[in-house]
């Protein structure tokens, strides 16, 4: 496997609603960089994101998974994750170690509840967002009603970076407002062609063209001398300010999609090469001593653990950010939280449930290794004196209500899962139920009837715990999904609805 350096290496997270189009995003930036001769479909249950047989079953995604692309001499690392609540266990240890949050927003729905709901969990990270706008063929689509809905929920750092010329069944024309063009595309979607933007289009386009550049010049003084000196900054002037607006979290670019028809995946790629910050431009990640630790190529090798993935031939597979430094095959690190030494005896990045091993990871990247022996999600691992770093902002698990009162026992099992491994983390959550949620402002909504249950199984031989659903999940049928699941009160009783 080649080897990035880490100005080159840029790590992304999708997130969104159930059912907007993250899995087939992810299929499709890997398709269109080359890396897969078929493009798999979620219906075909042949993506590389969506490789478990619950995720077959349910016709969604249910885990977070890791996987990359390459676009230009950059490398992507992508995770998707899920888009219920109920499974935000596995968002946020993503939303951890991603640098950037692609939303992805369903055109013809606009910001749903659970848009929301991602929301909540994003603003506790503060990392720098694109909002991609997808399935604009749908004949339903409404792009401007969507961004008026992103403007009203999100605040004015939405900035519309490009619009569809058509929407619903016809859409193929996208006009880019950085680079003053427009995309055709063919019916199979894929590379488009360049053109000039239309006389019909002029007025509109040049008009939120001001719009853009006022908020890349915005960002930086003297980019704003130079926009009042000429009137306009040239693309490299609004990239860099465009940049800056993105990481003080005043810039919301705007993208348009069409995920399933490969339709403007490339040029969101292009701008998250050539504009997302990559990890060394991160601030500094804070430590539980106090200090911070810079995100550098020549810095002592740190490791945080983010997921634990645990497979029957296997065993442990950690997936870890390298933090500081590069680390390589052999590689001894002490485990910071519980001072002992560990040794990488594998080395590899994942696509799905793919391992391919290399030689070495850099600052920035993402990768993974096996049967460390007492390494868990959340650890610190390092060659130099460095302190653990922080991970106050990870959930804490919160036991199902049949499961209170039951002492110490049920306490214990709630922190890692019941009957579940300790080295998956306070994330991997016990009995996840549907509940009413209040969203960012202020609507209460039920929960999807057909979020999952999910409970982790008793011990297998050998201590190893693995997911299970505690019910058969319906799948995604018009009659299953009016259908309620009842609550429970404390003692097992169903809880009359009202």
């Amino acid at each position: 496997m080649k080897v990035f350096d880490a100005k080159h290496i840029k790590n992304i997270v999708l997130l969104g609603s159930h059912g907007c189009g993250k899995t087939t995003l992810a299929e499709t930036m890997l398709f269109e960089a080359g890396l897969l001769q078929r493009r798999g479909r979620v219906e075909d249950k042949n993506t590389v994101s969506d490789h478990h047989p619950l995720e077959h079953e349910r016709g969604s995604s249910v885990y977070s998974t890791v996987l990359h692309t390459e676009w230009r001499n950059y490398k992507i690392n992508i995770i998707d994750t899920p888009g219920l609540d109920d499974l935000v266990g596995e968002t946020t240890p993503a939303l951890r170690v991603a640098d950037t949050c692609v939303l992805l927003l369903n055109a013809h729905h606009g910001v749903e509840v659970g848009t929301d709901l991602v929301w909540e969990h994003m603003q506790r990270y503060d990392r720098p967002v694109i909002i991609a706008v997808n399935q604009l063929d749908h004949p339903n689509a409404d792009f401007d009603l969507t961004v008026a809905q992103a403007k009203e929920h999100f605040g004015n750092a939405v900035t519309v970076m490009q619009y569809p010329v058509e929407q619903g069944d016809g859409f193929h024309r996208i006009i880019d407002l950085l680079k003053m063009t427009m995309y055709v595309f063919k019916d199979a979607g894929g590379k488009p062609e360049k053109q000039p933007i239309p006389d019909s289009e002029k007025e509109r386009s040049e008009a939120l063209h001001k719009e853009l550049v006022e908020k890349a010049a915005e960002n930086d003084e003297t980019l704003m001398e130079h926009y009042f000196e000429k009137g306009e900054l040239d693309e490299d002037e609004m990239r860099l300010g465009l940049k800056q607006g993105m990481m003080k979290r005043t810039c919301f670019p705007v993208f348009c999609l069409s995920a399933l028809r490969n339709m403007g995946s490339g040029r969101l790629m292009g701008y998250i090469d050539n504009v997302a910050p990559a990890a060394l431009e991160m601030l500094a990640e804070e430590l539980v001593g106090g200090g911070k630790l810079e995100c550098v190529a020549e810095g002592p090798a740190v490791l945080f653990t983010f997921k634990t993935v645990i497979e029957p031939r296997a065993g442990h597979i950690t997936l870890f950010k390298v933090m500081s430094g590069e680390v390589k095959e052999g590689t001894d690190l002490v485990n910071d939280n519980t001072g002992t030494t560990e040794r990488i005896n594998q080395l590899f990045i994942v696509d799905g449930k793919e391992r391919k091993p290399v030689e070495k990871l850099v600052a920035g990247d993402i990768g993974g290794t096996i049967k460390l022996k007492d390494t868990a999600t959340a650890h610190t691992a390092r060659t130099g004196q460095v302190d653990q770093i922080a991970t106050d902002r990870f959930p804490r698990a919160t036991p199902a209500a049949g499961d209170q009162g039951h002492g110490q026992q049920a306490r214990r099992e709630a922190a890692c899962g019941v009957g579940g491994d300790p080295k998956r983390g306070p994330d991997d959550r016990a009995h996840l139920q549907p509940r009413n949620r209040t969203t960012a402002r202020g609507r209460t909504r039920r929960t999807a009837p057909q979020h999952p249950e999910v409970e982790v199984e008793p011990p297998l031989q050998g201590g190893r715990g693995v997911q299970q659903p505690a019910h058969p999940l319906p799948r995604n049928d018009p009659q299953e999904r009016g259908r309620h699941v009842p609550a429970q009160e404390a003692d097992g009783r169903q809880r009359p609805v009202r």
